[in-house]
C-alpha cells in the first residue's frame, strides 16, 4: 500500500475505534510498525477515562473563582473596580504593548515588513526568512 492508502485506512480504523467497533480487520501483507503503534495509541486514547482529570480541573477552577471573588471584595472596599481601566503606561506592558514592534526591523537588515504579513517562508522584500522579522 502507498502512503495515501495507509492514511485512508488509518482514518477508517480510527473512526471505527471512536464508534466503539474496534479497528478494522488486519490488512493483508506486512503492516508498518508505525501504523500499528499509531492505531494502538488511538485505541488507548479512546478507551482512557479522563474524568478524574476533569474533576481536578473543576476544583482548580472553583479555587480560582474564589480567589478572584476575594480580590474583588478587597478592591470594592478600596472603591476600585475589579475591571478598572488601565493607564496608558500599564497598557504598554500588556502582551508586549501596542507601541512595541512599530520601530523594529528585520534582524538581518533594515527591512520593515512584519513577519505576520509575510505569507511564504521568506520575505518578498529582502529575501530573509520570516522568523527574522518582527511580529
Amino acid at each position: 500500500m502507498n502512503e495515501q492508502k495507509w492514511a485512508e485506512r488509518f482514518c477508517r480504523d480510527v473512526d471505527r475505534i471512536l464508534q466503539g467497533k474496534g479497528a478494522g480487520p488486519e490488512p493483508a501483507g506486512p503492516v508498518p510498525e508505525e501504523y500499528r503503534k499509531t492505531v494502538l495509541l488511538a485505541r488507548t486514547l479512546a478507551e482512557t477515562d479522563f474524568s478524574s482529570e476533569c474533576a481536578a480541573l473543576l476544583g482548580l477552577r472553583r479555587r480560582l473563582l474564589e480567589m478572584f471573588a476575594a480580590r474583588g471584595v478587597g478592591r470594592e472596599e478600596n472603591k476600585e473596580s475589579v475591571f478598572a481601566e488601565l493607564a496608558d503606561e500599564e497598557l504598554e506592558k500588556v502582551a508586549g504593548g501596542v507601541e512595541r514592534g512599530q520601530n523594529e526591523t528585520c534582524s538581518l537588515c533594515n527591512c520593515r515588513r512584519g513577519g505576520s504579513t509575510i505569507t511564504g517562508d521568506t520575505c518578498p522584500d529582502c529575501g530573509h526568512p520570516r522568523e527574522f522579522h518582527p511580529g
